[in-house]
């Protein structure tokens, strides 16, 4: 089927503040590191130990949560205009699509509110609301372009690559590789998001060939004399 590419600016709007939110807590996860009050090691240190209030060892990170508290925020809510326009592309799954990226994007706003050497529980909760929202994200925005006809292979090969490292990570329990695996998944899923946001803001217009509008024409002529005929 003969297709043309056409910029959604709609979406190249809302992809570029997501963006944005995507940069600038990168930049600031880089800045909490080294601002932090003790040695950060990537191999035993979690992304969220930059969002505690205290330290394992009791060093005072107030600041620092702060900062990180601010980042999440702005990511979570960037992510929002994005996952409300996005979907409008797709022929199927729009309202799934919606209510997957508001869950994932307010679990990220959840994270950062609530420093896990505080609120542990409520940590865990809004980290469910993240990842489990964002895998079935990886997986349903592939195959929704694909049934389209507009899934770059990148685009797949990266899902796959991600659904793979959230199940080790999640099948690594507390053993040894867990935290790396964390950030992992972490990255990978950011770098997943810049890939779809630039995906759907290039939006695939399909022109139908001659023999599907032929059948077009047929099938509507067809319904217009059945119609006729039932209502004489």
């Amino acid at each position: 089927m003969p297709i043309t590419w056409q910029i959604n600016y709609l979406n190249l709007l809302s992809a570029v503040v997501a963006i944005a939110g995507v940069f600038q807590f990168l930049g600031t996860v880089y800045w909490a590191i080294e601002s932090y009050p003790e040695p950060y090691h990537w191999e035993t240190n979690f992304i969220s130990d930059l969002g505690r209030l205290k330290t394992a060892n009791g060093f005072d990170n107030s600041p620092t949560s702060n900062i990180f508290r601010i980042s999440t925020a702005i990511l979570g809510l960037s992510l929002v205009p994005f996952m409300l326009a996005m979907p409008e592309i797709f022929s199927k799954g729009r309202h799934l699509l919606r209510l997957l990226g508001l869950l994932s994007a307010l679990g990220l706003f959840g994270i950062g509110q609530t420093p896990y050497d505080v609120y542990f529980g409520l940590h865990h909760i809004a980290l469910a609301f993240w990842i489990v929202p964002m895998a079935l994200m990886v997986v349903a925005i592939p195959v929704l372009l694909k049934l389209d006809g507009a899934a770059p292979d990148a685009l797949i090969a990266l899902s796959i690559a991600l659904v793979g490292a959230t199940v080790l990570y999640g099948c690594a329990g507390f053993h040894t590789g867990y935290v790396l695996m964390q950030k992992l998944v972490v990255l990978m899923s950011l770098l997943w998001l810049l890939v779809v946001t630039i995906t759907v803001s290039i939006a695939a217009k399909y022109c139908k060939s001659d023999r599907q509008r032929l059948l077009a024409k047929q099938a509507d002529w067809y319904g217009k004399n059945l119609r006729r005929r039932s209502g004489t």
